[in-house]
């Protein structure tokens, strides 16, 4: 029972750490012309995106490399999956 509690909380930070992601990319209302990078859920990756300089959201990324650091959770994700199921013996 605990493990199962721990995991439930466990998955609930990292769903925090990555709800930016589940933003629509939002240029904002400036008229700047910058290529960023947002998370788009459908195909799972990350997409560029022309961003206006100023306000948006946090799907909003200067690289590809950070959208896919923080929304496919390449390294986090799977260190944390992997510690649930040592926990678990899965």
């Amino acid at each position: 029972m605990i493990a199962l509690i721990f995991t439930a909380c466990l998955l609930a930070v990292v769903e925090g750490l990555t709800n930016d992601c589940h933003l629509k990319p939002d240029p904002g209302p400036c008229k700047g012309f910058y290529q960023r990078f947002a998370y788009n859920r459908k195909n799972n990756t990350c997409v560029p995106f022309i961003y206006g300089g100023c306000q948006g959201n946090g799907n909003n990324f200067e690289t590809k490399k950070q959208c896919e650091k923080k929304c496919l959770g390449k390294s986090s994700t799977r260190t944390i999956q992997f510690i649930i199921n040592k926990r678990l013996k899965v």
